[in-house]
C-alpha cells in the first residue's frame, strides 16, 4: 500500500501543522577556497531563492575559522573576480560580510584565504514558504538587541522586547528538559526573533563568544505563533544535540533523531502549567495536533483495521529538493509515539541511559542503536519500530491529552 494513500487530505493537513513553518538549517565546508557558483547552486537547491539573479544586490556572510573551527579574527580573504581581485577580511566573529553581485556569482569566481589553514565555512538556515515567487528576506545580527542567561541567548528587534524576556526564560526551561531526558547537556543556543516576514533567509546561525559557540536559530515573529516558536526550538535543539554528539553516517535514524525531538516538545510541554501552556499557546498547537492523530486512527479502527504497519527504521534523511516526502507524515507522529509509549513503560531515566551510551560507540550504524535500546531496556524493539496497534496508540494519546489537560478535545471527536 502506498503510504500517500493512507491519509484523507484534512488528516494530512493536520499533521503536516508542526512542519509550518518551513525551517531547514545547512552547513557548507570548503577547505581555503569558495566558489561563487557554489554559492549560488547552495543556495537555489534548497528553494528559497528561485534563481540566481534574485541573489544579486543581496547580503551574505560567511566565516573563515581554523584548525580548531574557532574564528579568525582579521583574517585575510582575496575575491578573484574575472574583472579585478580584492582584498577583504573578517570581523571579530570571523564573519565577511558582502554583497552578492554577478561577478561574484560567475563560476570562475572565488574566495581564498590568504593562510591556507584557515577555513572557509558558510551555513543557512531558511523560513517560509518555498513556493513563494519573492526572494527571501535576509536577518542580520548586527541589527539585533541581544539578551541572555547562562544558557541561551535571544538576538531581536527593539520592539520584541517583551517577547525577547518570555523566550529566554522558556529556554531555560527547555535546557531542563533536554539534559533531564537525556543526561546531557545540550549545545550552546539561541533564537532570533525577527520583524522581517517570511520567507526568511539566516547566513549567521553560529555565534562565538570567549571561546563559546552558540548554535541560533531565526524566526518571524509575524509570521510565526509563539507556540511554534517554542516548539520548533526545543525539537531542533534537541535534534543538534544528537548530531553533535553520535559518532554515525548512518542516514536512516531519524527514529531515534527526530523521534526524540518530537518526544523533548512534549515533556516541554508537560514542565510548563496548565495556564502556563494556554498563555504560549501551547495548548491549542498540541490539541490540533493530537486530535488529527486521534480522528485519522479513529477511522481506521473504524473500517476494521488494527494496526499500522511502518518501518521506522528505513525512515531516511530527506534530500535537497524535497525536504518533507510522504513518509514524514508517518515518521514524525509514530517516532514521538514510540518514545512516549517506551518512555511511559521503562522510564525517562531508561532513555537518558542508552544515550549516555549511544554516544559512545565509534562509526554507529541504525542496528547498533537499535541493540543498544533493546538491551537497555530488555527488550527487543524492533517490532515495536515497525507495527503499531491502532488501539494501543489511541490509548496512548487519550493518556497524553489527560496529562496535557487537552482530553475534552478528543471528547469533540466523533465515537466509532
Amino acid at each position: 500500500m502506498k503510504i500517500r494513500n493512507l491519509f484523507p487530505p484534512i488528516i494530512i493537513l493536520l499533521l503536516i501543522l508542526h512542519c509550518v513553518p518551513f525551517h531547514l538549517r545547512h552547513e557548507k565546508v570548503k577547505r581555503d577556497r569558495l566558489y561563487g557558483h557554489e554559492i549560488a547552486q547552495g543556495l537555489t537547491k534548497f528553494g528559497f531563492f528561485r534563481n540566481v539573479k534574485q541573489l544579486e544586490n543581496s547580503p551574505f556572510v560567511f566565516y573563515v575559522l581554523d584548525s580548531t573551527k574557532s574564528p579568525v579574527p582579521d583574517a585575510e580573504v582575496m575575491l578573484f573576480t574575472p574583472s579585478k581581485i580584492t582584498s577583504l577580511n573578517s570581523n571579530e566573529q570571523g564573519k565577511v560580510r558582502i554583497v552578492l553581485n554577478r561577478n561574484i556569482l560567475n563560476k570562475k569566481s572565488f574566495f581564498k584565504s590568504v593562510n591556507p589553514d584557515n577555513k572557509i565555512y558558510f551555513w543557512f538556515t531558511g523560513s517560509g514558504d518555498r513556493s513563494s515567487k519573492k526572494p527571501p528576506n535576509i536577518v542580520e545580527l548586527q541589527f539585533k538587541k541581544l539578551l541572555r542567561n547562562k544558557e541561551a541567548l535571544v538576538f531581536y528587534d527593539e520592539e520584541y522586547a517583551e517577547l525577547a524576556s518570555l523566550v529566554l526564560d522558556c529556554l531555560l526551561r527547555q535546557h531542563t528538559v533536554i539534559r533531564e531526558l537525556t543526561g546531557s547537556d545540550p549545545p550552546l543556543w539561541g533564537v532570533v526573533l525577527s520583524n522581517l516576514n517570511e520567507p526568511i533567509h539566516f547566513y549567521e546561525p553560529v555565534f562565538f563568544e570567549n571561546g563559546d559557540e552558540y548554535h541560533l536559530w531565526a524566526f518571524s515573529v509575524s509570521d510565526t505563533e509563539l507556540s511554534d516558536i517554542l516548539l520548533v526550538n526545543i525539537h531542533e535543539w534537541t535534534e543538534h544535540l544528537i548530531f553533535l554528539s553520535l559518532s554515525t553516517k548512518d542516514k536512516n535514524i531519524r527514529w531515534f533523531q527526530d523521534g526524540l525531538s518530537e518526544l523533548s516538545k512534549l515533556e516541554f510541554a508537560k514542565s510548563l502549567s496548565p495556564a502556563q501552556r494556554d498563555s504560549l499557546s501551547i495548548r491549542s498547537r498540541l490539541k490540533n495536533n493530537f486530535s488529527g492523530y486521534s480522528q485519522y486512527i479513529r477511522k481506521k479502527l473504524k473500517k476494521g483495521d488494527e494496526e499500522i504497519v511502518f518501518d521506522l527504521t528505513q525512515w531516511g534523511l530527506p534530500s535537497l529538493r524535497k525536504v518533507y516526502s510522504d513518509a514524514d507524515l508517518f515518521g514524525y507522529p509514530l517516532s514521538q509515539y514510540f518514545w512516549i509509549d517506551l518512555s511511559n513503560k521503562y522510564g525517562k531515566k531508561k532513555i537518558a541511559e542508552f544515550f549516555t551510551e549511544a554516544v559512545k560507540i565509534e562509526n554507529a550504524t541504525n542496528e547498533d542503536y537499535i541493540s543498544l535500546l533493546s538491551k537497555t531496556v530488555g527488550e527487543d524493539i524492533r517490532e515495536r519500530l515497525s507495527h503499531f496497534n491502532l488501539n494501543e496508540v489511541l490509548e496512548t494519546l487519550e493518556s497524553e491529552s489527560k496529562t496535557l489537560d487537552i482530553s475534552e478535545f478528543l471528547e469533540e471527536i466523533p465515537a466509532l
